[in-house]
């Protein structure tokens, strides 16, 4: 875990998303209304970095996330959310 300044960073959360959406919300419970939200795309080599459409903090444990293209698991890709 990579630290950005003292008392900022919480800790990780790592979502799975099973179905393949363009919008996912995900519960973190980090207990933090900065999270920062990565979205990764499990290919053979390398794994894609996406950038979100739109990310909206719901609550201090919950964000909700927008992508411009559904990606997931029924394309044969998983996709992934890492928030901090």
């Amino acid at each position: 875990m990579a630290t950005v300044a003292k008392g900022l960073l919480t800790g990780t959360y790592e979502h799975t998303q099973g179905s393949a959406s363009n919008v996912w919300t995900i519960t973190h419970n980090l207990g933090t209304e900065a999270p920062v939200v990565d979205i990764i795309l499990d290919t053979p080599d390398p794994d894609q970095v996406m950038i979100p459409y739109d990310v909206v903090v719901t609550d201090a444990n919950t964000v909700t996330v927008t992508l411009e293209d559904p990606t997931g698991s029924p394309a044969g890709r998983t996709g992934r959310a890492l928030v901090a």
